[in-house]
């Protein structure tokens, strides 16, 4: 019944279905269709679905691994919080931030080489060494006890002068004290840096947030400070030129030479000497000097100016007399003009220095030479017999004190000693006049000259002569002699001059001086003298009554030599020179006014053999001098020479 039923039931459908399916044909084919749609949409959401599921498998994967990372990073954050703690706890607050950093580095300079950070409370600090190129500090080291490590350190690393300066101001009473009062602390002191000092300043302040840390900073400034002392140097050195040259009006030029560079510095007051073209500063100063030289120094000068001007020879000087001096020739405007280099050494900053001067002493010079000239011809004419012109008494004196010192030595080999009198002088003088008798004693003296041409001879009275024979007049003498005699007796029957001689040998067994030589030449002389007498000359002065002996030596009266030299002058300087020219030869006397000169020509008028007299000196003239001299016999016949330029010539 069941069966039938369910037959029933669907049989209907059936039959509607076909009768709808021929009725719209096309309705089950897009059902159909549209299941196999249904069909594939349903593969797709599923796949869609596995996908998802795969990227949640993969999401929850990483979120797993995210998790661990994140208890890692924790870890370490914890960690890191840790280190943290303990870094502030042991920096005291110290440069906790980088915004305290920033706020120390723009309390100070960018150009401070060290920074430090210092707790006034315990003494604790921070170093911050030399800045990197990116502008970032180079190293940080902490300490304690910064004001007893600076004591420390002063003494090992600062200069000498300034560590006493440093611990004083670095004491933290006084550091302190400074910055309360100023608002700040500054030090400039040297500290040295490869073993040479260089200036350094110190900076202090206290820190931005309260009074309990001071910022300290120390900033290189030797290039500033050397470069302002250069400049301050120059600048003295110019004014101390400036009144050296003002009290030295005779300055050319001046140079400051440092002995360790030779680096110099010029100052010239002379436009002449800047014409040179000679550079003002530099280096290499002895060099250049040598270069310079060869066109600026007088030729016949060059081989003395290289010999004296180097630096071992101006240091050597210098330490043994205490000064370098040198006259030479500039050739100045193509002309030769003199100079005198002066030179001597000092110390200035630890530096040893060299100051070297040029003096214009042209017209001193040639003045000198000018009075050395006429001392010259002076010395000359007071050793030439006026009228005769051998040489007098005072060069006969000199030459026998010479004589006198070679056979003290024993230096002397042979030598004669000839001895002259001329008969019948007081006869023609009496008789023909004084004009007549000294044409007679020009001709007896051209006698003997001519006869001994290679001797000295020497007029040593009214009508005596002398001569000294040496060389080849000593080893010709007898030759010499016989000639001699042979004119005398000749001119006896012409009327012409007769001249009684003498001549001795010198024996050195026999002989201690000079003067015996000469007593025995004496002595053959009066015995010649005789002689002529008895032939018929007409000898009728005066005649010894015996013909003396050979004297002792004790037994003949000391010539008077005079021996000195006045100098008056009312200059002292100019008094030193002369009297170093003359001291050699001479016994210096001294005058410095027209008085003083009197006085010490009426107290030494017997052995002053030169007066050097200038005419322009106070209280009495050198005028005045001569005029007196004139009036007084006993002072009349001193040679007198004139070391004075008239101003008004």
């Amino acid at each position: 019944m069941d069966q039938s039923r369910a037959k029933d039931t669907f049989a209907p459908a059936s039959q509607n279905g076909e009768k709808e399916e021929m009725e719209n044909p096309r309705t089950a084919e897009d059902l159909e269709q549209q299941l196999v749609n249904a069909l594939a949409e349903r593969d797709r959401a599923t796949e869609e679905q596995k996908k998802v599921c795969e990227e949640r498998d993969r999401a929850l994967e990483a979120q797993k691994k995210a998790l661990q990372e994140r208890d890692c990073a924790l870890a370490e954050q914890k960690k890191a919080l840790q280190e943290r703690d303990l870094i502030r706890e042991e920096y005291h607050n110290a440069m906790s931030s980088r915004a305290a950093y920033e706020s120390i580095v723009g309390a100070l300079s960018e150009d401070y080489f060290n920074l430090y950070y210092v707790d006034l409370e315990t003494d604790d600090f921070i170093e911050y060494g030399s800045r990197t190129d990116s502008g970032h500090r180079a190293g940080q080291t902490r300490g304690t006890d910064f004001f007893a490590e600076c004591r420390q350190n002063a003494l090992r690393y600062l200069y000498q002068e300034d560590q006493q300066k440093f611990i004083a101001a670095l004491g933290k009473e006084a550091l302190t004290a400074q910055i309360r009062k100023h608002g700040m602390m500054t030090l400039q002191y040297r500290l040295l840096m490869n073993g040479e000092p260089a200036y350094v300043n110190l900076k202090a302040v206290y820190g931005s947030e309260d009074d309990r840390h001071v910022i300290i900073g120390v900033h290189n400034i030797d290039a500033q400070i050397k470069d302002r002392e250069a400049a301050l140097r120059a600048r003295e050195d110019r004014k101390a030129y400036l009144r050296f040259s003002a009290l030295n009006n005779n300055l050319i030029a001046l140079y400051l030479v440092e002995l360790g560079t030779e680096h110099f510095s010029e100052f010239v007051s002379s436009g002449s000497y800047e014409d040179l073209g000679i550079e003002k500063e530099g280096d290499c100063f002895f060099r250049r000097t040598y270069e310079n030289s060869l066109r600026t120094v007088h030729k016949e000068d060059l081989e003395l100016f290289h010999s004296q001007v180097t630096r071992d020879n101006i240091l050597r000087t210098i330490d043994q007399d205490g000064v370098f001096m040198l006259d030479y020739r500039l050739l100045i405007g193509a002309a030769p003009f003199y100079v005198r280099m002066k030179a001597s050494r000092f110390v200035e900053d630890g530096k040893e220095m060299l100051i070297l001067g040029l003096l214009d002493e042209d017209a001193q010079i040639r003045h000198q030479k000018k009075i050395v000239d006429d001392l010259s011809f002076a010395r000359k004419m007071a050793t030439i017999d006026a009228m005769t012109g051998v040489k007098n008494k005072y060069a006969y004196n000199e030459a026998q004190e010479r004589m006198d010192r070679r056979i003290a030595e024993g230096s002397v080999s042979g030598f004669s000693v000839a001895v002259f009198d001329l008969n019948n002088l007081k006869v023609i003088n009496d008789t023909r006049g004084h004009d007549a008798g000294d044409e007679y004693i020009k001709e007896a003296c051209r006698m003997i000259c001519t006869t001994f041409k290679h001797s000295p001879v020497y007029r040593i009275g009214g009508d005596e002569f002398t001569a000294i024979l040496e060389n080849a007049d000593y080893i010709n003498q007898e030759a010499l002699l016989e000639r001699f005699e042979k004119q005398v007796l000749g001119n006896l029957d012409r009327g012409k001059a007769v001249v009684s001689f003498g001549c001795a040998r010198f024996n050195p067994q026999q002989d201690k001086n000079f003067r015996m030589v000469f007593e025995r030449a004496d002595a053959m002389m009066y015995t010649e003298k005789l002689l002529l007498k008895s032939l018929g000359a007409a000898v009728t002065e005066e005649q010894p009554e015996k013909v003396p002996q050979v004297l002792d030596a004790s037994d003949i009266s000391a010539i008077t030599v005079r021996r000195h030299v006045l100098i008056a002058d009312d200059i002292e300087s100019n008094r030193e020179i002369l009297g170093d020219l003359l001291k050699d030869d001479y016994d210096i006397l001294y005058a410095a006014d027209g008085v003083e000169t009197m006085e010490m020509l009426r107290l030494h008028k017997d052995e002053i053999a030169i007066l050097l007299l200038d005419l322009y000196m106070p209280n009495m003239t050198g005028r005045d001098v001569m005029t007196a001299m004139q009036v007084d016999e006993e002072l009349m016949f001193i040679p007198v020479i004139f070391i004075s330029v008239d101003p008004h010539a």
